[in-house]
């Protein structure tokens, strides 16, 4: 083989490796320390598989010997696996017709986030329910002085200093909201009293994964989180909120398999990276979610960016499934 396709080859290695470490780690579900941050950016290991694909295509041609086809042959098999796992939320679901709701979900980033530009944006999109995390008590009163109960009335909050508050402000009737059992962070769920029938609302926020430590305390929130879900999955329910964990993670997959579908997914929105905003480059892991039971629809999902905050917010429009 000619020298310059030796040396290739040699800088196209590392691609082929990460990008097949990646597609192993999510394949077998791993995600224990780095392996989180490796699962959380598989979405962009199938553009690793392009660089040693056309290496091969180039060194089979010129060197004329098969060997190069076999790099060639994984990397396919790579992007094959990466696009069927992908392609779900490029394609939109059947449509569905019936009452609408519009929610948000955003992290404020240590309550820093701008209250009046949120509350225009709530205006705007005439949202009816947001699901807030990291509320602090000086965040309830920049959004109260913001007017945030002129567009919502109604509120459960849990607010605390710190990451761990959480609050949800509706246009509809609360429950109480009541704090989800077996969670580090505020995690609550209230009911929600619609025109057509009550709808089962959570405000979620797992603890984060620890890329260089250890995770038990992000692998245990969700184990709580699915727990309490399974309860309610027969049921109308929208879980919102900044999960720490993206579409490949297992936790996320499991959530998926008890019946709860990203809305992105369902309206075929695509992945949309929401954290961390606000840094030289783009967001890069998408950790915030709206999801829905089987009995709602969605037709559409798109993010909103705040000033002061290191996440995107998630914007679902929801529609029908009556109670």
């Amino acid at each position: 083989m000619h020298t310059g396709l030796k040396i290739a080859g040699v800088v196209v290695a590392p691609f082929l490796l990460v990008a097949l470490g990646t597609s192993l780690l999510r394949a077998f579900g791993v995600s224990d320390g780095p392996a989180a941050v490796a699962v959380g950016l598989a979405p962009f290991a199938a553009l690793l598989y392009g660089v040693p694909l056309l290496w091969s295509i180039v060194a089979a041609a010129l060197s004329r010997r098969a060997g190069p086809l076999v790099i060639g042959g994984v990397s396919v098999l790579g992007l094959v696996a990466h696009g069927l796992w992908l392609m779900p939320f490029y394609v939109e679901d059947a449509p569905r017709y019936g009452d609408k709701l519009t929610v948000l979900t955003q992290n404020l980033e240590y309550g820093r986030a701008d209250a009046t530009a949120l509350v225009r944006e709530i205006t705007r999109a005439k949202v009816d329910v947001v699901a807030i995390q990291e509320l602090t008590p000086d965040a309830v009163k920049a959004l109260q002085a913001a007017g945030i109960h002129k567009v919502l009335k109604y509120s459960a909050l849990a607010e605390e200093t710190g990451a761990s508050g959480a609050g949800v402000w509706s246009r509809f009737p609360l429950s109480p909201g009541v704090q989800v059992p077996g969670m580090s962070f505020r995690s609550i769920s209230t009911t929600i009293t619609l025109p057509d029938g009550p709808l089962r609302f959570y405000a979620v926020h797992p603890f984060p994964p620890i890329p260089i430590g250890d995770n038990s305390r992000w692998q245990s929130d969700h184990v709580a989180l699915a727990k309490a879900l399974t309860v309610d999955r027969r049921k109308r329910v929208v879980v919102a909120g900044d999960f720490n964990a993206t579409p490949d993670h297992p936790a996320m997959r499991a959530l998926d398999e008890l019946g709860y579908l990203d809305a992105a997914d369902v309206a075929g929105a695509g992945v949309q990276p929401t954290w961390p905003l606000g840094r030289s480059y783009p967001p890069l892991f998408a950790i915030d979610h709206v999801l829905v039971t089987a009995s709602l629809g969605v037709s559409s999902v798109s993010l909103v960016t705040v000033p002061g905050t290191d996440h995107r917010g998630v914007l679902a429009s929801l529609v029908g499934g009556r109670a």
